[in-house]
């Protein structure tokens, strides 16, 4: 692997410093994208094999080959090695990283000596001259003190980034929950909620690849095992802590750890008000951001609201601790309980408005309050949220999350999920529902590209890599969906979806018998299976039958699932009569209407415009 100065195309590399220039303008690499970039202008304008890249970079940790894709994406982004850039050179019109289906990685631009490399190469080679009167000496002497001083430099960078990622600065972290020491066990949402609030704030940095709260809190009380660490997220270095409440006031001891050498890059201790927990938090993440010589954006080195009363900001932390982790009504109605409490505390913090809107979205998506009130409430809380703080991106995906599945609004959903991503460009929830925008309207690549991200930030979570292996099979890459979905299953073997979608890559391949051993039992998706494979098989009877039961059942909850069996089947006016009940219902499957591979027997019938034009699609700029 290259790890002398060289030229990639127009770009100088060089890979100790972690860094590429270009017509003088300078770019940071993170270490593994460094890595990739190494090992493949080792090997110019040949094809460097998946397996071997991660097992070069990743040491064969990687899980899935999520990460190497994740960075191929990002050094095309760096490089500026875009499709659209009309630079293409005939291969894959990528001017940089050509993909190899099924195979690699191939550099196609041109690898060449950078400059300064020569400089150093003719130093090397030159004769050494010999002083008179003194022999070697004095040169020797000088000699042995430079390597000196290049050793002890080296030894320092070892000590404060580790051995292999020495070559720049730590692109990645997971925030693990902090300890809460001497407190009841009911005080752990104060130590989540700091560590929630903390990660949050350095997800706004876009060079940082930040954990999302599901995967990194699975170490909750691990932090002491790095190498798991470090396998499982994927990351250079980790940040954890513990608090101490005593009356009125805190102690928090924070201490970032390279995952590698398992050295600390930066430990501290503060003594704070519990009314200052709010302002703490942002201490941190600065100082954070320090350490890992990178800038916070600008809507993170201000707080995106004015600091809360001490007492309101405890019941906010609770009511977010709530809301993260409950999974079923009662628990979501006791997150609002904190929230409603925090706002008679203080009724001026927009991120408690926030919250309280996604509560209210995820209790009428729960079914435990209807649609109208659930996404009208949180509609109104997150407006209000925006009216108090314009830049707070939780505000605002929520807002473009309930435009999007509620309204069916495109650009307004599109406009809110924007602004959040320019605000909080490391947020898992953030990238995915941009990933979901992006599909619904039928841009794939987008989506995909959106989707590997989201699954790279939040790698122990099920759901990430079932929303990639969805699109990527909806966008044709039936074994980049196979993939996502070995680790879907890895994770939770159950999950529900994850059969149905192999039956439908299996019928897709035209491997029916396949299709027919990975029918799973479930109220719906099981039957939506044997309907396919029925159908598929050309038993149409039993096809029916089963259809027939499912309209029986699941009328008011499977409107437009019935509705693509009907359209599979042939049955053009059926499946127009259940499209218009999902209509009526507000069925959040309506959204796949432009897309979805079930429906395509529909495509050339007027009443199929119709409802595409009457759902937005045709009027949303964003539609191809």
């Amino acid at each position: 692997m290259r790890r002398q100065p060289f030229i990639v195309g127009d770009w100088e590399v060089f890979p100790l410093e972690g860094r590429i220039v270009r017509d003088g303008r300078s770019e940071r690499l993170r270490p593994k994208a460094m890595d990739v970039l190494c090992l493949l202008a080792a090997s110019p304008g040949e094809v460097v094999e998946r397996d071997t890249i991660l097992g070069e970079v990743w040491g064969r940790t990687a899980v899935t080959d999520e990460p190497l894709t994740a960075t191929i994406g990002e050094l095309r982004r760096v490089l500026g090695d875009s499709r659209s850039n009309g630079r293409g050179n005939g291969r894959g019109n990528y001017r940089y990283v050509e993909t190899i289906p099924k195979r690699g990685y191939r550099l196609v631009a041109e690898v060449s000596e950078s400059a300064s490399q020569q400089v150093a190469q003719a130093d090397a080679s030159a004769p050494e001259p010999v002083a008179a009167g003194r022999g070697r000496g004095g040169r020797t002497w000088m000699l042995a003190a430079g390597v000196l001083l290049v050793l002890g430099t080296a030894a320092l960078t070892l000590l404060r980034y580790g051995g292999d990622d020495a070559s720049a600065a730590p692109g990645s972290i997971a925030v693990l929950p902090f300890a809460v020491q001497g407190g009841a066990e009911a005080d752990v949402y104060f130590g989540d909620g700091l560590a929630q609030e903390i990660l949050t704030r350095l997800s706004t940095i876009g060079g940082l690849r930040v954990v999302a709260r599901h995967s990194a809190f699975e170490f909750r009380d691990r932090a002491d095992d790095l190498a798991a660490i470090r396998n499982s997220l994927q990351v250079d270095a980790v940040l954890d802590g513990s608090i101490r409440r005593d009356r009125d006031r805190i102690r928090v001891n924070v201490q970032l750890v390279d995952v590698a050498s398992g050295y600390n890059l930066w430990a501290q201790t503060y003594d704070r008000r519990i009314g200052d927990t709010f302002l703490l938090q942002t201490e941190i993440a600065r100082a954070i951001a320090s350490q890992l010589s990178v800038k916070l954006a600008a809507g993170a080195t201000v707080p995106p609201a004015k600091a809360p009363d001490g007492e309101a900001y405890i019941a906010y932390l609770h009511g977010r601790y709530l809301f993260e982790t409950a999974r079923d009504e009662n628990g979501l109605r006791e997150a609002v309980r904190h929230l409603e409490q925090a706002l008679a505390a203080d009724d001026s913090f927009a991120p408690t408005y926030a919250v309280l809107a996604g509560t209210w979205i995820r209790l009428a998506d729960y079914g435990a309050i209807p649609a109208t009130e659930g996404y009208g409430t949180g509609r109104r809380y997150a407006r209000r949220a925006l009216e108090l703080a314009p830049d707070l991106a939780d505000a605002h995906v929520v807002l473009g999350w309930a435009s999007l599945y509620y309204d069916w609004d495109w650009v307004a959903a599109r406009q809110s999920l924007e602004r959040a991503l320019e605000l909080a460009p490391g947020d898992s929830f953030v990238l995915t529902a941009n990933a979901a925008l992006n599909f619904h309207l039928g841009q794939f690549e987008q989506a995909v590209a959106l989707a590997e991200m989201a699954a790279e930030r939040d790698p122990l979570r099920a759901s990430p890599h079932f929303n990639l292996a969805y699109f990527r099979y909806n966008a044709g890459d039936l074994e980049g969906a196979e993939r996502a979905l070995d680790r879907v299953q890895e994770l939770v073997p159950a999950y529900p979806g994850a059969g149905l979608l192999r039956v439908q890559i299996d019928l897709a391949r035209g491997d029916l018998m396949l299709a027919e051993s990975r029918v799973e039992s479930g109220p719906i998706l099981g039957p939506m299976a044997r309907v396919l494979v029925a159908a598929a098989s050309g038993d149409g009877e039993t096809a029916r039958t089963e259809l027939a039961g499912l309209e029986q059942q699941y009328a008011d909850t499977a409107a437009y699932q019935i509705a693509e069996l009907h359209a599979f089947l042939g049955d053009s006016d059926a499946a127009f009569e259940w499209l218009e009940r999902a209509w009526d219902l507000r069925d959040p499957g309506m959204t796949d209407l432009k897309i979805d591979p079930l429906l395509e027997p529909l495509k050339g019938d007027p009443r199929y415009g119709e409802l595409l034009s009457r759902m937005g699609f045709e009027s949303s700029r964003a539609s191809p």
